[in-house]
C-alpha cells in the first residue's frame, strides 16, 4: 500500500488543488505520500476500486457515483 501511496503522490504533487490545499512544497512532498496510502485504504478499497501494475508504479482509483461521501467531521449544519 505504501507503494501505492508514493506513486499517486508522484502523480499528483503539481496537481493546482493539491498545490493549494499543500502550499508548502517540502510538507506536500513529506505528507502526500501518507495521505494518498490512506485515502486509497479508507475510501477506495472499501467503497470503489484500485487497479495497479504488478510493479505498483502506476494505479487508477475511483468510486463510483452515488458511493463517495464527503466527511462531515466539523461540520456545521445550514
Amino acid at each position: 500500500m505504501a507503494q501505492i501511496g508514493r506513486t499517486l503522490a508522484r502523480a499528483f504533487r503539481d496537481d493546482p488543488a493539491i498545490a493549494w490545499a499543500f502550499a508548502d512544497g517540502e510538507r506536500r512532498e513529506r505528507l502526500l505520500p501518507r495521505y494518498f496510502e490512506l485515502l486509497v485504504r479508507r475510501v477506495y478499497l472499501p467503497r470503489g476500486e484500485v487497479y495497479v501494475t504488478g510493479d505498483r508504479m502506476g494505479a487508477a482509483v475511483w468510486v463510483p457515483p452515488g458511493e463517495w461521501e464527503v466527511p462531515t467531521i466539523g461540520a456545521q449544519p445550514s
